[in-house]
């Protein structure tokens, strides 16, 4: 299930679950892509209190700026995928991380 998708159905279940969470919350997903999702991301990360979000398959390179992934009161860490490989598109991963974390 794509993110955007599920999180345009599912963001009040999302949101009330999260609330109710106590400790450190984790969160991982596979996005294919994130490029078109990240305003999706952005809204999850605003509207939760997710302390650290991996997205996997991210398919970014360095024509994707820090900037631009940027998410206010969030780090963001990144490894895309390197130029070492036959691959085209595919790989890479994002973790945001809140800022109530020393990184």
């Amino acid at each position: 299930m794509y993110l955007d998708l599920y999180l345009l159905m599912n963001m009040e279940t999302i949101h009330q679950t999260l609330s109710d969470l106590k400790g450190i919350t984790f969160c991982s997903q596979n996005v294919r892509s994130l490029c078109p999702l990240i305003d999706e991301v952005k809204l999850l990360l605003q509207q939760t209190s997710i302390d650290f979000l991996l997205l996997q398959e991210t398919f970014l390179n360095e024509s994707v700026s820090d900037p631009e992934l940027e998410i206010p009161k969030y780090r963001s860490y990144r490894l895309d995928r390197g130029d070492n490989t036959d691959k085209v598109t595919g790989g890479g991963l994002l973790c945001y991380v809140s800022d109530k974390y020393d990184t």
